[in-house]
């Protein structure tokens, strides 16, 4: 009989270890394979079994279980330590609250208010019950977790941390009201917490939800805008057009005028002068992406028309590897951006460079432009100068969303003279 007590709760520790982990694995940017979760489960319910056959303290066995998760999952799932600790810290205090309502529940059904004390310190049938009633418990919430997820449930540090802190209070004095006498009223207390987490994962996921759907109203806006922009342009070439048209019959009276005298040499000069005209109206072609190239020339005819600076640099980039909203909220939020602080400068100081270069499965984008002040930043985020502030934080949050959903990541940096943005895709 002691052999399936052993088991039953080495099995326990590798369910929670191995659910724990994938928990994990649902908000990594590099999943891991279950096979490899499986393995480092094993290896820490092995460790746990000979901890406590040594009758290590159950504390010290706790802490070492987050150590352990802690630090593999930095390795595992090339993260950091914060990301990891936010989530094992969260999700342990999930574990225990599942523990405690697993045990009030056998206490109320029993009738008997020192079944915490015997669950927790004995091997008993009303441990292995209690067991199975908890891991099945704890697999339907990693399951319900996991399900949020699929529909749009996003990691948020602070708060994780924040639930994870004051549930942390609230756990551990509940607990040993449960330990003392189990009742009606702490399974009362234990249904609340478990209440309210289930409440707070549903919130996480209706504000993913709420935050995914601005930012795709804000990118179809900036499509829109896009193509009012490119319109007007096209507007404003072709009455440009219109003059030279109209201006054409003096311009080969002048050429006729250099032939005639034998001066070829400044009628080809004469030549040039009118070609650089129709050249800076003729959109170009940079990349070969119709939708970043219309953002490249909106950039570049902004920027001049403002006698400020403009250089592209950029190599072919294909049609698909960003939806057309997603380019336009990086690219299109980014060029704002610049062209903003182009207009704070003095006529003629302001510069745009732009640089999109593709190496294999690798693309890098950047963009820097020159500043009149240097920002002012505040904590992860820069604090906009403008009065519409706000908008200007949402543009750049929006622009950094959009190249992680591509797996993109977004990194900035600045010194007293220019801004520098760069965004790379692996």
């Amino acid at each position: 009989m002691n052999g399936i007590f052993y088991i039953s709760e080495a099995g326990a520790v590798f369910l929670e270890s191995f659910l724990c982990y994938c928990f994990i694995n649902l908000f990594s940017r590099e999943p891991e394979k279950n096979r490899t979760l499986a393995f480092h489960s094993a290896l820490l319910t092995a460790v746990h079994q000979i901890m406590g056959y040594w009758d290590v303290m159950p504390e010290i066995q706790a802490l070492f279980f987050v150590f352990y998760i802690c630090a593999t999952s930095v390795i595992l799932f090339q993260t950091d330590i914060f990301f990891a600790v936010s989530l094992v810290s969260f999700f342990v205090m999930c574990i225990y609250i599942i523990d405690f309502f697993s045990i009030s529940l056998v206490g109320v059904a029993g009738k008997n208010g020192k079944i915490a004390y015997i669950i927790l310190n004995q091997l008993s049938l009303w441990r292995l019950g209690y067991l199975v009633m908890n891991k099945v418990l704890l697999a339907g919430f990693y399951l319900g977790i996991k399900q949020l997820v699929k529909t749009g449930m996003a990691y948020s540090s602070k708060s994780l941390f924040t639930v994870t802190f004051f549930g942390s209070l609230g756990v551990g004095f509940l607990s040993w009201l449960t330990i003392e006498e189990t009742n009606m009223y702490s399974l009362f207390g234990w249904t609340l917490c478990l209440v309210l987490v289930i409440l707070f994962c549903f919130f996480m996921s209706l504000y993913a939800r709420y935050r995914k759907e601005t930012e795709r109203r804000r990118e179809l806006q900036m499509k829109e805008e896009l193509i009012q922009r490119e319109y007007k342009t096209l507007i404003d070439q072709n009455k440009e057009k219109e003059k030279m048209a109209h201006d054409m019959k003096n311009h080969l009276m002048v050429l006729t005028q250099l032939i005639s005298r034998g001066e070829g040499e400044k009628a080809l000069e004469y030549l040039g002068s009118l070609r650089e005209p129709f050249l800076k109206m003729e959109p170009l072609i940079w990349t070969g992406n119709d939708t970043l190239d219309i953002i490249l020339n909106y950039i570049r005819t902004r920027a001049e028309s403002m006698g400020c600076f403009c250089q592209i640099q950029a190599d072919p980039v294909p049609e698909n590897f960003m939806s057309q909203e997603a380019i336009c909220a990086v690219f299109g939020n980014l060029g704002d951006n610049a062209i903003e602080a182009c207009e704070k400068m003095e006529p003629g100081a302001g510069w745009i460079k732009i640089k999109i270069r593709r190496a294999n499965e690798m693309l890098q984008a950047s963009v820097e432009n020159s500043i009149g002040e240097q920002p002012e930043k505040r904590g992860e985020f820069l604090a906009s100068k403008k009065e519409e502030g706000h908008l200007h934080g949402i543009g750049m949050e929006s622009a950094r969303r959009a190249a992680e959903r591509y797996g993109g990541k977004l990194e900035y940096e600045f010194d007293k003279e220019k801004f520098v943005v760069t965004v790379t895709w692996f």
